[in-house]
């Protein structure tokens, strides 16, 4: 095991295959993960004035590829064996699994808004929805024609005050094309700015650091919590590379962005309940 920094680095190269829990199994899609897991749902009785409203909603790039998956779930495996080595003499005694992301929840953050009524969320569907033509020309325009492909690099913990140091187990897309973390974050401002001028409650900023958060200490509420993971789990197998193949199979293709709710009942296939869908191909 690396013992490295932890400083995001998306040029790294080593890859990881290893077993454990496998690619195909599911955790149980009723448990939040990412950023939307626990807040959310409709205010009663609210209006869009309500500044002290809480996010409601986010936008979001879902991750598909199966051969990353499965690398992201033999890394938990590996991690959860590590910890469980590492427990028995250790004063942090909680259960590693309750804050792992399932693997049908693993995505990207843009960033998240608040939607207070039905209204508010027809409204912020229908601006989504006339951003599509303007996100197919960023594509073409960033990428000159190519596809927005990527794989997951490293293991990393935010540094910042904000998040504290070790609450957040991440790992960040490695993208194809040169100008794929600028096309990123284009798509996201093109539609936080159109939110934005229509008067919809977004967030403070878009989400700059792009990440697919891999656990969270907030995940879970109980007792015995973590104020932040041991150090041991975010530098476990700090160099990997999700989705390293001999093959294309393990590189990600972006192809839409969803806006999803962050409460209430998952979709069919495990993930957030999605309101509405942008293809951008």
């Amino acid at each position: 095991m690396s013992s490295s920094s932890s400083t995001p680095n998306s040029n790294n190269t080593n890859s990881y295959r290893g077993g454990g829990r496998g690619g195909g199994g599911s955790r149980g899609g009723s448990r939040g993960g990412g950023r939307g897991g626990g807040r959310g749902g409709y205010h009663k009785n609210s209006s869009s004035n309500n500044n002290d409203s809480r996010p409601t909603h986010f936008f979001a790039v879902k991750i598909n590829s199966t051969s990353i998956l499965d690398d992201l779930m033999n890394w938990q495996a590996s991690a959860l064996l590590e910890h469980k080595n590492r427990v028995q003499t250790s004063t942090q005694q909680f259960d590693l699994e309750d804050y792992l992301i399932e693997r049908e929840k693993m995505h990207f953050t843009m960033f998240v808004l608040t939607l207070d009524t039905q209204d508010d969320l027809n409204n912020c569907i229908q601006i989504f929805k006339s951003c599509q033509e303007e996100l197919k020309k960023i594509m073409q325009t960033n990428l000159e024609q190519l596809p927005f492909t990527f794989k997951l690099s490293g293991v990393h913990t935010f540094e910042d005050k904000e998040f504290k140091k070790g609450r957040v187990i991440f790992s960040e897309p490695a993208f194809t094309h040169q100008n794929g973390q600028k096309t990123f974050l284009d798509l996201s401002n093109c539609i936080y700015q159109k939110l934005k001028e229509n008067h919809i409650k977004v967030d403070a900023s878009i989400n700059t650091q792009i990440h697919c958060t891999l656990a969270k200490t907030s995940k879970s509420k109980k007792k015995n919590s973590p104020k932040a993971f041991p150090e041991y789990l975010y530098r476990h197998k700090c160099d990997t590379v999700f989705g390293e193949t001999d093959t294309d199979q393990g590189i990600e293709t972006i192809g839409e962005i969803l806006l999803c709710r962050m409460k209430g009942p998952n979709g069919s296939d495990g993930f957030y309940h999605v309101e509405e869908r942008v293809s951008l191909i």
